[in-house]
Formats: structure tokens, sequence, C-alpha cells
């Protein structure tokens, strides 16, 4: 059976799988991304040395990535933070088929998760889809009919540059303003300050904890509103790091969103949260290669 190698290209680490056509992992691991320390040079170089060993045990029949940054339909990377240093115009396939004949797919990080959630997640076969992923950032697709929307400059669905009152949605919503906000409350440096503490310090009932997130569900909920109203979505799909919190953020996101919307839309709408976790990424990159393959990208 073919096997198909599979990068989920992030800001401090790069996913690496193995899989077969169906989403069946044959192996995984996790390395960092050197790009910040050690250049484009040394992420290039990660992902060659990564695809040769899998080549060797085993019959790889394509390549699959999913990374950071807009990326157009040639798989270039048009956008970037300056978090990437370099990177923007990278050309990921053209890096990867250099020493041999593969296809290869590449997609946005918020893309594949969106895909993923759609072939075997949260939002299975659900058209339009909207999937959001917050973590350190926020981002954001559209899928109609199983196909990701780009528009006409590749920024469809990056809903993380929609302004709101406290700046973007990103600036006001991602992990990393939750963390800001808590630590400013408490007098405390961000840089000691996790997601993860911040939803305990939150279920153990601490006030401070409790209010930071319930903002940050009304500024996620507010950025959403226009995507609702634009799209009308049959399904909207949260991933990105605080799907692990879904028991806790679900009601609020939920009451945020019952008290902005028409009842008719908010009805309508299936609000969730992702399912596949980590894996979301690798398995998005995957179904997108996928339909390469099928000739039906």
């Amino acid at each position: 059976m073919p096997a198909y190698a599979l990068f989920d290209i992030g800001g401090t680490a790069v996913k690496c799988g193995v899989a077969d056509e169906n989403g069946t992992f044959l192996m995984k691991e996790r390395r960092d991304n050197p790009i910040r320390v050690s250049g484009l040079a040394a992420l290039k170089a990660l992902l060659e040395e990564r695809l040769t060993a899998y080549g060797d045990r085993y019959a790889i029949a394509g390549v699959g990535v999913s990374t950071a940054g807009v990326v157009d339909e040639a798989g270039r990377v048009v956008y970037i933070s300056d978090s990437f240093p370099g990177y923007a115009g990278t050309r990921l396939a053209e890096v990867l088929t250099a020493r041999r004949d593969l296809p290869v797919a590449v997609e946005n990080d918020a893309a594949c998760a969106g895909l993923g959630e759609f072939w075997l997640g949260a939002g299975q076969g659900a058209s339009p889809l909207v999937c959001l992923t917050v973590g350190t950032g926020v981002g954001g697709c559209v899928i109609v009919d199983g196909k990701v929307v780009r528009g006409a400059h590749g920024f469809a669905g990056e809903v993380g540059f929609i302004p709101l009152a406290d700046g973007t949605l990103e600036e006001a919503a991602a992990t990393s303003a939750l963390c800001r906000s808590v630590a400013a409350a408490k007098r405390r440096p961000a840089a000691g300050i996790t997601g993860e503490q911040v939803f305990e310090w939150a279920r153990a009932g601490d006030p401070v904890a409790k209010e930071a997130i319930c903002h940050q569900m009304a500024a996620l909920a507010d950025g959403l509103v226009p995507v609702c109203y634009t799209v009308d979505p049959a399904v909207v799909v949260i991933g990105g790091a605080i799907a692990a919190q879904a028991d806790y953020l679900e009601p609020l996101l939920r009451d945020a969103l019952r008290e902005r919307l028409l009842p008719t839309l908010f009805e309508g709408i299936r609000f969730g949260f992702a399912r596949l976790g980590n894996d979301a990424g690798l398995l998005g990159a995957l179904y997108c290669l996928r339909q390469r393959l099928a000739g039906d990208s």
C-alpha cells in the first residue's frame, strides 16, 4: 500500500508523519523548527532529511505539507509574520521535489486544519464549513464542497486580520493575548504564564482568569459574526490549542454568539470544537494531497 509523507510547519515545531491514504498513521514525530535560530536553510535541510528517511522505510507516493502563512495555489508562501525570517516567497514543493519526483501539495495550516476536520473530524461533509484555529495566533478558512476558498489574493478566511475594538481578532482573541491580559491583571510577567495555567486557574475559580477567558470568547464571537453573516456556514469548527478546553469554552462561546446573531442564523449553524487535535494539520495536508492526485484541486 502506498504511504504519504506529511509535514505540519509551525512557528516552534514541525510535526511530521507517514500515513496511508485513509489517514491511518504509520508513524509520527515532532521536531523543533530551526528557522528562528538557524535560518531557512536549516528548515529546508530538516524537511529533506526526514523525507529521505521516510523514503528509506516506506514506499512514499506523495508529500502533503501544512504550513503557517498565506499560501497561493502554486504552493508558494506569499505572506508570513516576522517570526519566520526569510520564509516569505519559499516554494516548498520545489524544495521537496529537488531530489525526487513526487507529487507535493502545500496548503496554509488553518486550511489544512479545516480540511482535516471536514474529512475526518467535527465538520465531516459540511458545506460551507468555517474553521478557526486559535492558539498563539488566530487563523481561519472557508471550505465549500470540500475545497478551500482562496479569494482573488489568497486571503479568504484570514480572519485574524478582522478589526475589532481592541485591535485585530488575533490581537484580541489569541491565547497569547489571553496570557498577557491575565499577567497584567495579576501584575506578573507575561512570559511566565501559559494558556494551560490560565485555564487551570479558571477551573479552580480564579476570578481574573475567568474574566479574561470570557473576554477572549466575546472577542472571538465578535470576529465570527461578520464571517457567519457573509458565509452562512453549515458548521463552524474552532480548533487550535484552545480546542483542548472545549468543555469549558463551548457554553461561553455559544452564549456570546447567541447575543450577537439573529436567532434563525444562530439556531441554524452548528458550532463545535475540533476533534482531531494535533493531527488535524497533518490529516488536512493528506486530504489536500488526495485532492491533487485525484485532479480535484
